[in-house]
Parts: structure tokens; sequence; C-alpha cells
């Protein structure tokens, strides 16, 4: 019995593996660890509040005029109102123009007053209020870029003829850095964030302006 164990067992014993074979197991297992070093797993997905606060700078491009801006933003996506206070300025218009636009999707009106001169046009508004950031759960990740003296993650996602880019700060999943959009006609409008709080404004910064048609 114990010999015929014996004899099996050197049967199945693996064989001994030759040197040039060894080395060859050496080179393949090498080769792997350094692809695996190259291969990084995409970062995790961005998850932005709908409802913020921000500081913002725009640039719009279209039919080669760019028209740049500062301004503010807030945002409530639950209650469906919004609203931006921007000071333009064209590349052929030197002259800075402010202009306030207020969105109320609950009442389905639209407010926007310029100035100089003070004026205030009112405009019906369809629908219900689209999610700024609901591209990103389709988003695919592009990987890291140096934009602004700051090393951001790009993610790109593209839909309706349009490319939105979205770039996030590293670790900075909650907080957008900056949205680029590009629409197939060559519509481009970039957004800078600066000090985005993720929180729901007060209604008293949606309040109709003064002197608008009711």
């Amino acid at each position: 019995s114990h010999a015929f164990l014996s004899a099996f067992s050197s049967r199945i014993s693996p064989a001994p593996i030759p040197f040039q074979s060894k080395n060859m197991l050496r080179v393949c297992a090498i080769v792997g660890l350094a692809v695996a070093g190259l291969v990084r797993a995409d970062p995790a997905r961005p998850k932005i509040s709908e409802s913020f606060y921000a500081l913002i700078t725009t640039e719009l491009t279209e039919d080669n005029v760019t028209v740049s801006a500062d301004g503010q933003e807030w945002r409530s996506y639950a209650k469906g109102m919004y609203k931006t206070e921007m000071a333009y300025e064209s590349s052929t218009d030197p002259d800075e123009r402010v202009t306030t636009t207020l969105e109320l999707y609950k009442s389905n009106e639209t407010y926007i007053t310029d100035s100089p001169p003070k004026s205030c046009e009112k405009r019906p508004l369809h629908g219900d209020m689209p999610p700024l950031w609901g591209f990103i759960m389709n988003a695919i990740y592009i990987g890291t870029k140096e934009v602004r003296h700051y090393e951001v993650d790009v993610w790109h996602h593209r839909a309706s003829e349009q490319d939105q880019i979205l770039y996030i700060e590293k670790d900075e999943l909650e907080k957008p850095f900056m949205l680029t959009i590009k629409t197939d006609e060559g519509y481009e409008k970039t957004i800078r964030y600066y000090d985005f709080v993720a929180e729901i404004p007060g209604d008293a910064n949606f309040v109709k302006p003064a002197g608008c048609p009711e």
C-alpha cells in the first residue's frame, strides 16, 4: 500500500522546470507587474449638488465673437428656481453690461434685466427644470490634465449634438472646477466655478426684479 502511494505520487509530481522556462516566467511576471502599474482604475465619479451658490466666470464664443463675464449663480433645484447676475464684456464692445436672469419653473416665467440702460423682459418658460449635472452618470473618464495651473480629472459626455466636458480638482468630487459645453454648430461656453457652496439658496435670492412686467 505504501509503495503504491509512493509510486503514484511520483507519477503526478510536477516535472522540473527547465532553466530557460524559469527565466521566461520571471520575465512574464515582471512585465505583468509593470502593466498593472500603468493601468489605473478610474477615480470615483463626481457627485455635485444640483442646488448651490457660486461665484463664476464665463466665456461664450459664437461666430468668432467671444463674450466674457464675471458674476454669481444661484440654483434651487427642488424649488425650480435659477438666477445669475453677470457683468459682460464683449470682444467687439468693451462697454460693460450687467445682465440678471431669473428663471421660475414653477410659474413658467423668465425675467431678464439689462443695464445700462435699465430694461426688463419677461419670457415664457416651459417644462421642468433640467438637472445641470445629470450627464455625469453617463460621462466617460478621459484622464488628468493641467488646466489653468491646476491638475484636474476630466470627464466627457456627448449627446444631442453637443459635448459636455467637466473638470474636477483632485479629491474635490463635490465641487466643479470648470464646465465646457460645445455644440456642433460652433457655440462654446465655459464656466469656471469659485467658492462653490452646496446648499439651497434662500427664496429672497429669487425675487422678481422691480419694474418688470406682470
